[in-house]
């Protein structure tokens, strides 16, 4: 009785052990359209970002424009928020290979949260692009926040 015994408590601590490449399978991706207000003007996006390792390091890519700025940026962080309840949060955060208006330039930093309400269609869904920065090449992991519901589009976020 002790051999079974001992090999699911190995077991149980395998899979629960720190370090495991479980986050390799959290991925967010989809497209948004946002009305933020009459005079801003409308976002748009579309993004793809799958983690690459056990921390929230990510490969990927987005495309935004918006009333503000355009541009296209390498994914480089995706960090999935497993405690919200009702929705699925992600934060994005990259850095702008191509600028196309306003005042983005090659080389910045750029964030994005989304959000995946779990229904049909991308019926509640998130977007917000928090900002561009000029900041030091390290992993900032952000907790994602809420964003603007969009008007068109679907978002998806998995975490296993």
């Amino acid at each position: 009785m002790r051999k079974p015994l001992a090999i699911g408590a190995t077991l149980i601590v395998a899979l629960a052990a720190p370090g495991t490449t479980a986050a390799q399978n959290q991925f967010s991706v989809g497209s948004a359209k946002t009305d933020i207000d009459l005079v801003v003007g409308d976002e748009h996006a579309s993004f793809s970002a799958h983690n690459v390792g056990t921390g929230c390091e990510a490969t990927g890519q987005v495309v935004y424009s918006g009333p503000t700025a355009g541009f296209t940026a390498k994914i480089t962080e995706l960090r999935i928020d497993p405690v919200d309840l009702f929705y699925r949060r992600a934060s994005l955060r990259g850095v702008i290979t191509k600028a196309v208006s306003g005042v983005a330039a090659v080389g910045l930093d750029v964030r994005f949260d989304v959000a995946d309400s779990g229904l049909p269609g991308g019926t509640g869904d998130q977007f917000e692009f928090i900002g561009a920065s000029v900041l030091p090449d390290v992993q900032l992991c952000d907790a994602p926040l809420a964003g603007h519901v969009i008007t068109s589009g679907n978002i998806v976020i998995k975490s296993t």
